[in-house]
């Protein structure tokens, strides 16, 4: 098991009993493992997946109704908050994508400016791994994002039928889905670079770093 996700496992065993949940099954699952845990007559299934492209992964199963959902969304949030970051820049740019595995539905690429000074904001407005939100909560954290954050946003949002029109355009160049992705995400860091200078990137790692490089040159 990596060393990363070992660890992420122990202090989330741990801090789970401190509210008085108890691991009632364990199991290994595809890409991660599966622990269900339990507290009165309530269980409750979280599968944490690792690659080496997303890192950690927590998704917490049962229905949305389950008493103990929140308790550990709480948990996996503050862990989650308190990941130290990777970097010294003062101010940089995240870009990922969502969509790419979806038969329905757009593919969206999205990047950001932020500081060392705007990380608490966005906690404040609840900023954290889509997979651990609702999509109520995801439409009313974009809102706040574009209205506290004026200018440091930058979205493509490809509809299914542009999306065809531009894969085949790659595809007629001998390009591959990767090669558009990577495009998307350099024009998004382009376009924020001129509005604002930043040290670095912080860029989903869907593809090898020249398909990106290059990208930039384009």
């Amino acid at each position: 098991m990596r060393t990363e996700l070992s660890d992420f496992i122990v202090h989330l065993l741990t801090e789970s009993k401190k509210f008085g949940l108890k691991v009632v099954d364990e199991k290994v699952i595809p890409y991660g493992v599966q622990y269900k845990f339990g507290k009165g007559d309530s269980e409750i299934p979280v599968n944490i997946y690792y690659s080496d492209k997303k890192g950690i992964s927590p998704v917490v199963g049962g229905s949305p109704r389950n008493d103990l959902r929140p308790l550990l969304l709480d948990l996996l949030n503050k862990k989650a908050e308190n990941v130290s970051l990777q970097h010294n820049w003062k101010i940089w740019a995240g870009t990922d994508e969502s969509g790419k595995g979806d038969f329905f539905g757009p593919l969206v690429v999205c990047g950001f400016i932020a500081t060392e000074q705007t990380k608490e904001k966005l906690l404040q407005i609840g900023v954290k791994d889509s997979k651990l939100m609702k999509d109520s909560e995801i439409e009313k954290t974009a809102k706040l994002l574009y209205k506290n954050f004026p200018g440091h946003m930058e979205v493509i949002v490809l509809k299914p039928v542009k999306y065809n029109e531009l894969y085949e355009k790659f595809r007629s160049q001998g390009k591959k889905l990767n090669e558009m992705l990577a495009w998307m995400h350099g024009r998004i860091i382009l376009n924020l670079k001129n509005k604002h200078d930043f040290e670095g990137v912080v860029v989903d790692k869907f593809a090898g770093d020249k398909t990106l490089v290059s990208s930039l040159k384009q």
